[in-house]
């Protein structure tokens, strides 16, 4: 519950820890004991100060829950420290019975399903927690109602219901994966919900013994955070990447001098990848800031230009880059050639171009012609100079967009690899669509709906309310948009939509006005203008 700072300093010293000063001894000896209430990440700053002079040390802590009855992995602790798990899961015992009211809650908190309709729930002022997630859930046909429209918030949740939850929430459709071990099942209504769990590996073989059996706190986390679109928020606890990034953690300054300089974010480009093996490939690539990482676990100490090599296995198709307190994810580049065993002196380049060509490239690419005095000027051709914009002559800032080019703008823009799942079919979509493949990638990350289980409406225009709503989903989440108050007057209709404008409202890829205008439909230049700010966070 406490953590304890012991040091000694010379006589004339002043410490002050988190911005408190501390009394020290005739010797220069302090011991000060810090209260850590509450769960998960904080920072403590140690300062040391004389009077030309000052040294500030931060260090980033996180405080687990300890369950005293349960054994839990590191993974499982990380996720109770999460916005996935309610505080009232975090204050209470791991062995209570989980209820349908924290499903809610859980489930209000991972949904992409988009609602317009508010529905009736009878008792929903009776209902003291979670009226809001509750409501939502509902809403979006994720959990529903008992015959008297009533929601059971104190009700037992079992791994089934969980799954169908998840599922619903989630948009999961089962593979074409065969488990045999289902197959008992394939007349239940619930045959679909095991077959994703399965699919997913929320769940095993040996959990179907128990699937209709009530979930205790631990069970839900123990199925939760295996829910592979959350490894991402996990690891970032274990590895303090929701922490502020800090100049330095050991800063040194001279009293007058108050100016700071901001923060740079770190970027890394990899270049090329080469062949060593058949089970071997090597990574070339640059850092900057120029800092030391760690990828697959094995430290990596970039040159003082910031190039770096990497070898990895040849089957990885992504770089996990480990900071210490920064995470970042790369995509590699694909090969479809066949794998021949080389030497490292002659490696097989796998994906490079020459930079003569890229020059060549570049030259071939003019600025649009009808937007020279256009505020999306610059944005427009700086991604059409990146191949992320056609190269046509003329950009049409005022063309009204459509939700297939809604889908070849995310998935370009913001550089969308498709996932591995079964493609979705519509009966009003096939594979003549121009822009088919980047529906379906949209689609298999989740970022971009059907109208209904058999229509996409590829040609249907785009509110700026919608276009917004899809670009919050590729921004990171975080606790500190919850409070934010938006100042828009003509948003009162949509407050399905509030989670998704605060969202966009604090990461500042929607500005501040009076009017957002959330039924009109969104031009070429403010769809380009959104996405290329959601590239950028």
């Amino acid at each position: 519950k406490n953590l304890r700072i012991k040091e000694r300093v010379k006589n004339g010293i002043k410490v002050t820890i988190n911005q408190k000063t501390i009394k020290t001894n005739r010797n220069g000896q302090f011991n000060q004991t810090i209260p850590l209430n509450k769960l998960g990440q904080q920072d403590i700053d140690i300062t040391f100060q004389t009077k030309d002079e000052q040294f500030s040390i931060n260090r980033s802590i996180i405080k687990l829950k300890n369950p005293k009855t349960v054994i839990m992995t590191q993974k499982e602790l990380a996720f109770i420290n999460t916005k996935f798990t309610s505080n009232k899961v975090k204050r209470h015992s791991l062995s209570n019975t989980f209820k349908k009211g924290e499903l809610a809650y859980f489930l209000d908190k991972i949904h992409t399903r988009e609602t317009n309709n508010e529905k009736k729930i009878n008792n929903i002022n009776k209902i003291k927690a979670y009226k809001k997630e509750i409501q939502d859930t509902v809403n979006a046909n994720i959990l529903s109602l008992n015959s008297q429209g009533n929601f059971n918030q104190n009700a037992e949740v079992s791994t089934l219901f969980l799954l169908t939850g998840i599922s619903k929430a989630l948009n999961y459709q089962p593979s074409n994966t065969e488990h045999t071990e289902i197959i008992k099942y394939k007349n239940k209504w619930f045959y679909k919900y095991l077959h994703i769990g399965l699919d997913k590996k929320i769940i095993s073989s040996r959990d179907l013994k128990s699937i209709k059996n009530p979930l205790s706190n631990a069970d839900f986390i123990k199925y939760a955070s295996r829910i592979p679109e959350l490894k991402q928020t996990i690891l970032a606890q274990l590895n303090f990447s929701n922490t502020p990034q800090k100049i330095s953690p050991f800063s040194i300054a001279k009293k007058k001098k108050t100016n700071i300089k901001p923060t740079i974010p770190t970027k890394v480009n990899i270049h090329a990848v080469y062949q060593l093996s058949e089970t071997t490939k090597e990574v070339h690539g640059t850092v900057n800031p120029v800092k030391a990482f760690s990828i697959n676990w094995r430290k990596i100490t970039p040159d003082k230009s910031g190039n770096f090599t990497a070898k990895i296995p040849y089957k990885q198709k992504r770089l996990q880059i480990n900071f210490g307190n920064e995470l970042l994810v790369k995509e590699l580049p694909r090969s479809n050639q066949k794998i021949k065993t080389i030497s490292k002196k002659e490696p097989k380049i796998i994906e490079k171009k020459p930079r003569e060509i890229i020059a060549k490239q570049r030259l071939a690419i003019k600025p649009y012609a009808d937007i020279k005095t256009h505020w999306i000027n610059k944005i427009a051709n700086q991604l059409k100079l990146e191949g992320k914009l056609e190269n046509t002559n003329n950009f049409h800032p005022k063309k009204e967009i459509t939700r297939s080019d809604l889908a070849k703008y995310i998935v370009k823009i913001n550089k969308i690899t498709p996932k591995r799942n079964q493609n979705v079919t519509f009966k009003d979509l096939n594979n003549n669509n121009k822009n088919y493949a980047f529906i379906q990638n949209a689609i298999s990350n989740k970022l971009l709906n059907g109208l209904s289980k058999t229509t996409f409406a590829p040609n249907k225009k785009v509110t700026k309310l919608q276009a917004i709503i899809v670009a919050s989903r590729l921004l990171p989440d975080s606790e500190k948009y919850n409070n934010i108050k938006l100042p828009y007057k003509d948003i009162n209709k949509y407050k399905w939509a509030t989670t998704s404008l605060k969202k966009a409202y604090y990461y500042k890829i929607i500005s501040k006005s009076t009017k957002l205008n959330p039924k009109k439909n969104i031009s070429n230049a403010e769809i380009v203008s959104l996405l290329y700010k959601t590239s950028k966070i």
